[in-house]
Formats: structure tokens, sequence, C-alpha cells
């Protein structure tokens, strides 16, 4: 269903991943990434994302949790004054080592 309805709306599939969608408008590049039933929106235009965001809550059921601090386990730092943006996968690699047993091995230098 929200396959036909992005394509409905003018977003073109990825071919490279299935999973994410885009929408370049003269206003401004909208992409849609989905994850199960996980939507994660980002636009170079708050406007154009609002209304991208109501017209899907219109059709479907959705709750918007706000801003994304973290997807995949990978932290997301903005600097929006200096329009940088950081993944950060500090979290995901300590659960990594953990679950791996490896918390106490002792680091080599490797050339």
């Amino acid at each position: 269903m929200l396959n036909d309805y992005l394509q409905k709306v003018d977003c073109q599939q990825c071919p490279s991943d299935p999973c994410v969608y885009w929408k370049h408008t003269d206003r401004g590049l909208i992409v849609i990434a989905i994850h199960v039933d996980d939507l994660i929106i980002v636009s170079n235009d708050t406007q154009m994302l609002m209304q991208e965001k109501n017209s899907l809550s219109k059709r479907f059921v959705m709750h918007d949790l706000g801003e994304a601090h973290f997807i995949f386990g990978m932290k997301i730092t903005r600097d929006r004054q200096n329009c940088t943006l950081w993944l950060i996968q500090e979290h995901y690699l300590s659960e990594v080592v953990e679950k791996f047993g490896l918390k106490k091995c002792q680091s080599v230098a490797m050339p």
C-alpha cells in the first residue's frame, strides 16, 4: 500500500535500494527511507517536509516522533548552523564488542 501511495504522489523508487524513495521539485528534495514500519523523512525544504508528513498522515495511521536521534544503532548529530550531519556508530560498536565477549581484549597497533 505504501509503495503504491508513494508512486501515486510522484515519488521515485531508488533503483539500488527499493526502500528509499525521493521526490525532486523546484522547491526542493524530499527523501523517504522505510524500515519495516518506520519512516525517516528528510528534506531541504521544511514546508515541503511538513506537507508530505501531513499527506502521509491523512492516508496512514502514523505517529510523528519528531527529529530523529538514532537510526540502526547509530546516533545522529546535527549542526544546522554549519549544515553538517554526523552518524556516530559508537553505541552499535559497543554492543558488538559486548555481544562477542571482546570487552577485555587488548588493542594492537597494526601497520
